[in-house]
């Protein structure tokens, strides 16, 4: 079974925002700049929503000593993802290509 792996990292613009991943062509847009990006595979659609992992990197926590980071939407074309008191995030896209 062949794998398609993304990984990235995203420095964030604002301390609350979004971004939208972009798995074909593998790229990012919104809120944040990505660096580092990676693709270890064959360049071809996710058969199906692939598994993600999303990591604060660095973090701004508010006054309560909190942080947040959620997947807004998500397919096996892109990951939605929006943050409060992030400044950097790390995500890995892991899935069976097409």
């Amino acid at each position: 079974m062949d794998l398609r792996i993304l990984s990235g990292t995203l420095i964030t613009n604002q301390s609350t925002g979004k971004v939208m991943i972009r798995f074909r062509p593998h790229d990012a847009e919104g809120d944040a700049r990505a660096v580092g990006l990676a693709s270890i595979g064959p360049d071809r659609d996710f058969r199906s929503e692939p598994l993600r992992i999303v990591a604060l990197r660095e973090i701004r926590a508010d006054a309560h000593g909190r942080a947040r980071v959620d997947d807004t939407r998500r397919s096996e074309h892109g990951l939605e993802i929006a943050w409060e008191g992030a400044d950097e995030l790390s995500y890995l896209i892991i899935g069976e290509p097409e």
